[in-house]
């Protein structure tokens, strides 16, 4: 009986000083949300961002301006967190809109308006650098 409490002890011991394989273990992660920011400005406008996925990937979306008048899309897939760098061209404003109905990011631009809506408007030839946050 001592031999086998001694050899269940030397197990426990293997087992708990070299871990469970990363198979077996159980983490728990944080899940990300999609982030959509809408971009609308006068030629030359360019947006840059460095997004964390909840796995801790990394993500690089970047969106320009190309034409008179133009629009883009900024999109992140299971986002936890990141920051941005916006940059208007010297003609005109950047309008930027985070589209975030539910809420799961805090607004980088200051408070919602009345309908929820975060907006940031950059003046023209202005740059700004912003973080992407969990609410």
């Amino acid at each position: 009986m001592k031999r086998s409490a001694g050899l269940v002890a030397a197990f426990l011991f293997t087992v708990t000083s070299i871990g469970l394989p990363a198979s077996a273990q159980t983490t728990t992660t944080d899940t990300g949300e999609d982030l959509i920011l809408r971009l609308f400005g006068v030629r030359g406008w360019s947006v840059e961002c460095s997004l964390e996925k909840a796995r801790g990937e990394m993500s690089r979306p970047e969106a320009r301006g190309r034409g008179g008048s133009s629009s883009g899309t900024i999109y992140g897939r299971d986002i936890v967190g990141g920051s941005c760098e916006a940059r208007a061209n010297a003609r005109g404003p950047l309008e930027m809109t985070l589209v975030d109905d539910s809420e799961h990011f805090v607004c980088p631009f200051g408070d919602r308006d009345a309908d929820a809506v975060c907006k940031g408007v950059l003046g023209a030839g202005q740059s700004i650098q912003f973080g992407i946050e969990r609410s």
